[in-house]
């Protein structure tokens, strides 16, 4: 009895938490409220890591340009619809980051119209992708070219169930502009998932 009462918690715990996932836009608002006024109007980049249990990220990296952090960057971890982290400094060691950040990253707010829920319908309108079911999707939203003009793009990492169906596999990349919607870039390996020639 205790047993399964257990296992009604957790289960019931894991379903609020998949409800609250946000999306990027949601986790840039709430990650605003916890840095300085310089920093709220200087969004820098959004990353969304593929998600175990869903198709869209559930955890995002927002990182601000700020003068006052070291380094210039100030990142917010929002995990659900709550704020899990605040680092300042180097926050991308992972992707080989060393130098400071710098204002012409800056993402011009006007410019970041398509949210990351958006991304898989705008890519499942491109005809190679129409009968592939992306299982989830890692995303990392920044400005390809510097400048205040240039506007943001999603970088996409696309999964999918392999051939056999046992195990999620990476099977594309692609990019969209932030802006418009315009697909920028697909790189597809059908192969992977068992619908290439």
């Amino acid at each position: 009895m205790m047993k399964s009462l257990i296992y009604s918690l957790v289960a019931t715990l894991v379903l609020s938490v998949q409800s609250y996932a946000v999306t990027a836009f949601q986790a840039v608002e709430i990650a605003r409220k916890q840095v300085n006024d310089y920093a709220k109007k200087s969004l820098v980049q959004v990353v969304g890591k593929p998600s175990t249990v869903g198709q869209m990220p559930e955890e995002w990296q927002v990182l601000f340009y700020d003068p006052k952090a070291e380094q210039n960057g100030m990142m917010i971890t929002v995990s659900g619809n709550v704020v899990t982290g605040i680092h300042d400094g180097y926050t991308q060691m992972d992707n080989a980051r060393i130098l400071a950040y710098k204002m012409e990253e800056i993402i011009d707010p006007n410019k970041f119209k398509i949210d990351s829920t958006r991304v898989i319908p705008i890519l499942q309108n491109d005809s190679s992708l129409k009968d592939v079911k992306i299982t989830s999707i890692g995303l990392w939203l920044k400005k390809d070219k510097k400048g205040p003009l240039e506007p943001p793009v999603w970088h996409a990492d696309l999964y999918a169930s392999n051939a056999k169906g046992d195990k999620e596999v990476q099977f594309g990349t692609a990019k969209v502009d932030a802006e418009t919607g315009k697909i920028v870039k697909l790189d597809l390996n059908l192969k992977a998932i068992g619908k290439g020639k």
